[in-house]
């Protein structure tokens, strides 16, 4: 049995559309499963209309000072959002670190196990405020 046929496949992120037969990109996968997360944090709790649990608290903590009580409280409110909204995987290890304050980039590092495969993996997230100039 394949990957694919075990994780399955979603519409690529972000959206991508093949021009010659005029169809959606797909991704499978471990990929699809990392797209999933990236959307998962990207996404404020509430902004799904129908899924208002789906999502993460990453932008109400975002002009926050990032402590040890914020870093913490953020780790442990990810990693229950991600379980809770990515059934397909478990989270073994999730940590954030701001390498420099004055760029205002968190790396949200999650290292994680794919249930269906037990294959593991591990993406690293840059989050951060776009430049809006």
């Amino acid at each position: 049995m394949e990957e694919v046929d075990i994780i399955g496949s979603g519409c690529r992120f972000p959206p991508a559309f093949d021009k010659p037969s005029q169809s959606v990109v797909l991704s499978s996968g471990t990929r699809n499963v990392a797209e999933s997360l990236e959307i998962i944090v990207n996404t404020r709790l509430g902004e799904r209309i129908l899924r208002s649990t789906f999502g993460s608290e990453t932008h109400e903590l975002l002009f926050k000072p990032f402590n040890g009580n914020v870093r913490t409280y953020l780790q442990s409110a990810l990693k229950d959002n991600i379980e809770d909204n990515e059934p397909r995987l478990t989270i073994d290890d999730l940590q954030i670190t701001q390498p420099n304050p004055q760029e205002g980039r968190l790396e949200i590092a999650i290292q994680f196990t794919v249930i269906s495969t037990n294959e593991s993996d591990n993406l690293v997230l840059p989050y951060y405020l776009p430049d809006t100039q």
